[in-house]
């Protein structure tokens, strides 16, 4: 579908759902018609995932092309946290999966519709990708491999036959997968690897167990990562890190690094990694943070750069949309130079 009457039928069903019935998507814009002989031209405008710069390039090209008579919204999946600076700034309506926010003065209408009690279910971090089912899943995204045996997944991800089988299980009653033959020989492959990323990505976010916070002094973000890891090493403690901090060392674009996140393994407790670090907990102002999960999956796949044991791309990714700041665009960042997905 165009991208241009896609974004028009998704603005005709956001006034509908705003309680307007009398309401057409046009080719290029949406009718609302609020009386008799009072009509309202809405022209969509793409601003693709919501990202601040795919939003400055959408705003730019509204001004260029702006007609009278015809009000705009920016439509996009999700607008960031910076994007929507922006929207508010501009006072600007927009459309999202989250909102739809609308103001016109002449003929007057006001909307502000919260819609993510509608995809509430769709946001389930029960989807069964966690733990070790979910070390399979990411095998699945991070090989450039199609087509899949249980017993090949099984060893390539480094998990049991019957974990693997269950990932499996799990993405057939998801949708996503499709299969040829039977028995041994039957093969399996992800129909739409974005899709699985995205639900994997809930259950591990749901996965975040904060164990300890710390304070270590050091000259940036990259000297801390670089002192931490080389002392657990040193302590025989398994980790890596993740979040901003370990995105900047594989996607140099992420810069906003407030703090460093490091999972540890299920085994390291609080006082080896205390003593590792040579620090004690507190609970504000830390500079650190170290995540530990009932198991050992967080860790899967992580790996040496510029000395530091760095957690795996889609970890970082998940990771990252836990940031509250600019965590949505450096994932989305990391997302398209990275994971190409």
């Amino acid at each position: 579908m165009p991208k241009t009457k896609k974004t028009t039928r998704e603005l005709e069903a956001a006034f509908r759902e705003a309680g307007f019935e009398d309401v057409a998507a046009d080719l290029d814009c949406v009718r609302v018609w609020l009386a008799r002989d009072v009509e309202l031209a809405v022209r969509p405008v793409s601003a693709g995932h919501g990202r601040p710069q795919e939003l400055r390039s959408a705003l730019a090209q509204q001004w260029q092309a702006s007609a009278p008579c015809v009000a705009a919204t920016f439509v996009a999946d999700h607008f960031t946290t910076g994007a929507l600076e922006i929207l508010h700034e501009r006072g600007a309506n927009y459309l999202d999966d989250r909102r739809f926010v609308f103001r016109n003065n002449e003929p007057f209408v006001a909307i502000r519709q919260d819609r993510r009690i509608a995809t509430q279910k769709d946001r389930n971090p029960n989807i069964g990708l966690g733990g070790m089912t979910g070390v399979a899943a990411q095998q699945l995204l991070l090989d450039a491999r199609d087509w899949w045996r249980v017993t090949e997944l099984a060893a390539d991800a480094g998990v049991a036959a019957g974990t693997a089988q269950a990932c499996f299980k799990r993405l057939e009653q998801l949708d996503m997968v499709e299969a040829v033959g039977s028995g041994p020989r039957k093969r399996r492959r992800v129909v739409n690897k974005r899709r699985l990323l995205e639900y994997w990505a809930q259950a591990a976010r749901a996965e975040r167990t904060r164990a300890l916070g710390v304070f270590l002094a050091a000259q940036g973000p990259v000297e801390l990562a670089r002192r931490l890891s080389g002392r657990l090493r040193e302590a025989g403690i398994d980790h890596a890190v993740t979040g901003a901090c370990g995105a900047l060392l594989v996607a140099p674009h992420v810069t906003d690094v407030r703090r460093c996140e490091v999972w540890v393994n299920a085994a390291a407790s609080d006082a080896a990694i205390l003593d590792a670090v040579g620090a004690d907990p507190i609970e504000k102002g830390a500079n650190v943070t170290f995540l530990r999960g009932r198991n050992d999956a967080a860790l899967f796949g992580h790996r040496m750069i510029e000395d530091v044991e760095v957690a795996n791309p889609l970890r970082l990714y998940a990771d990252l949309l836990e940031d509250p700041r600019r965590g949505e665009e450096q994932a989305g960042f990391l997302l398209d130079t990275v994971l190409g997905l």
